[in-house]
């Protein structure tokens, strides 16, 4: 092992010492004040740790990442992963449930090609549900006029949506059918408003 991959190895150790042991540390409270530790094997000899990271696929490229976030650092919770992956595995993130895999929003819209923005505020924002979540239009295309008489549907490619007040209830093939759900959309509206 050359010099600069065991220097590089040390300050990996050292920076994982800090964010579980020490209180002062920036990111104290999102490791050790969580209880996330470091295994007795590596913390008492930090060669044990360089041996392991080189026979598990360390590369410079990459930096230590706990598979299961809420776990220890240790041989069987630790790999090493891009930035990429370590993105794709923080606690925080948003996992979905789609066509039977798990993804992070992230990896969703990656894999939709849907911007993760959209993918966020739909969910966030107008609580959909995985089929409308993943199957909405990408854009409402408001190329109609209000002299139209048609307020809240859009005319899209070969259908009409409707959108009250920045909500989408969905598409119709035809503008009759659009006209109708509308309609008992904005009925069931002022009766709820009674």
């Amino acid at each position: 092992m050359n010099k600069e991959t065991y220097q590089r190895l040390d300050r990996i150790f050292a920076g994982m010492k800090r964010r579980c042991y020490c209180p002062n540390n920036n990111k104290y409270k999102l490791y050790g004040a969580r209880g996330i530790t470091i295994c007795d094997e590596w913390l008492q000899n930090k060669d044990i740790f360089i041996d392991w990271a080189i026979k598990n696929g360390y590369n410079n490229n990459l930096s230590i990442d706990r598979i299961n976030a809420d776990g220890n650092y240790c041989p069987e919770n630790c790999r090493w992963a891009t930035a990429k992956e370590q993105a794709n595995n923080m606690r925080n993130n948003i996992k979905i449930n789609y066509n039977g895999e798990e993804y992070t929003l992230l990896e969703l819209s990656n894999k939709l090609n849907i911007s993760y923005g959209t993918l966020y505020k739909r969910l966030k924002t107008f609580n959909y549900d995985i089929d409308r979540l993943v199957n909405s239009p990408l854009h409402i295309r408001t190329n109609y006029t209000t002299k139209s008489g048609y307020n809240y549907i859009y005319k899209q490619n070969n259908s009409y949506s409707v959108q009250i007040n920045k909500k989408y209830y969905g598409s119709r093939k035809t503008l009759e059918e659009a006209i109708e759900l509308r309609n008992n959309i904005l009925k069931t509206q002022k009766e709820y408003e009674k």
